[in-house]
């Protein structure tokens, strides 16, 4: 494989007549480069009659089935990948290419038996490695995963670009498991290596916000707020705030959070949060409108993101039959949700109607 290009054999097979040689080189070349630019939808036509052309020709084959999967359509694409192999297309790539196909489809199974067999071929190529670990972690098996990067950790050069996006990597798949120190050591060593990349010091804040190490995380989402202040680091650094118990430091980074981005939904929530706390009701009332605005029948997200993501998560695991998973999902929002069954009640009656707070008090238990 050259420049990611499949090396065909010399002899020419079923070229149509009125083609020379040249031309074919050329009509590749300008689909090659269709591709690159990501103009799927030109190359697609263009691929089609190359292969009209040299139906027995392994490249045409793979090109077809890269402008297919650029357009989306997957089965076709697998199908001129499966033909390419036929006519001894260069394995390497060709087993890459039907791994993307089937994780595209979400067939996470076969995706990683191909890939596995892309890394037999070339086992210490970084993109394949990395996809191997990303398929592994779609697939539910993070610690799969991580056994796969910390091996290819130990034979890529030190301090080099494979060394930083390996270590990134594993940085986030210890956040999936909740292992937020070896996160921590993985994302420090990564942002040493590459240190404009503000979102590693994002990710290290958020590590120690989760291990309750708030003047750390204040720290990291300070420093990151203040070399780029973009609406996610303003709300960082005030959803730090708000978790150290100073709603007053919250609000500033928070308005301008909201100043920048309106639609920011979290921002607008913890800001009426921080109103709320500082007993400011309209600006809070304000606030939490601005936060429902997308949604306010909460019929997408229901009472608040945290509520609709456990509900997902516990339907998924319902329909997957994992049954006690799925009732500790919905047992956690019924948690949630029972103070609010009393504050209605509560607000019933302060408006003195004892009959409908009698019913909300006796509904829930």
């Amino acid at each position: 494989m050259k420049d990611g290009k499949i090396l065909q054999k010399k002899e020419k097979k079923g070229i149509s007549p009125g083609w020379s040689d040249e031309e074919i080189v050329n009509l590749k070349h300008l689909i090659w480069d269709l591709l690159e630019g990501k103009n799927f939808e030109q190359a697609e036509p263009v691929a089609k009659q190359l292969t009209a052309i040299c139906p027995d020709d392994a490249e045409a084959w793979f090109l077809q089935g890269s402008a297919d999967e650029g357009i989306g359509e997957l089965n076709k694409a697998k199908q001129s990948y499966y033909r390419s192999l036929e006519l001894g297309g260069d394995e390497g790539p060709l087993f890459y290419k039907l791994s993307s196909v089937y994780m595209l489809q979400g067939n996470f199974v076969e995706a990683i038996q191909w890939c596995r067999r892309a890394l037999k071929k070339d086992p210490n190529f970084p993109l394949l490695n990395h996809r191997l670990a990303e398929l592994q972690n779609l697939a539910g098996n993070t610690r799969e995963a991580i056994k796969t990067l910390e091996a290819f950790l130990k034979i890529v050069p030190r301090k080099s670009k494979e060394d930083y996006e390996t270590r990134l990597q594993l940085g986030h798949l210890f956040m999936n498991i909740n292992e937020m120190k070896r996160a921590l050591i993985f994302f420090h060593k990564a942002i040493e290596l590459n240190p404009s990349n503000l979102d590693i010091l994002t990710n290290i804040g958020h590590c120690h916000s989760r291990l309750n190490e708030y003047e750390e995380a204040f720290e990291a989402f300070r420093v990151a707020a203040q070399l780029e202040p973009d609406p996610q680091n303003l709300y960082n650094l005030g959803d730090n705030y708000l978790a150290r118990g100073n709603p007053q430091e919250a609000v500033f980074p928070l308005i301008k959070a909201v100043r920048k981005d309106p639609d920011y939904a979290l921002a607008q929530y913890d800001l009426s949060l921080a109103f709320f706390d500082l007993k400011k009701y309209p600006e809070a009332a304000s606030a939490a409108e601005a936060a429902l605005r997308s949604d306010p029948e909460m019929r997408m997200q229901q009472i608040n993101l945290g509520i609709g993501a456990t509900s997902n998560l516990g339907l998924s695991l319902m329909n997957l039959g994992k049954y006690e998973g799925a009732l500790e999902c919905f047992e956690r929002n019924l948690r949630l949700i029972g103070p609010t069954y009393f504050n209605k009640g509560l607000t019933l009656c302060r408006m003195k109607r004892f009959k409908e707070a009698w019913f909300i008090r006796h509904s829930c238990g």
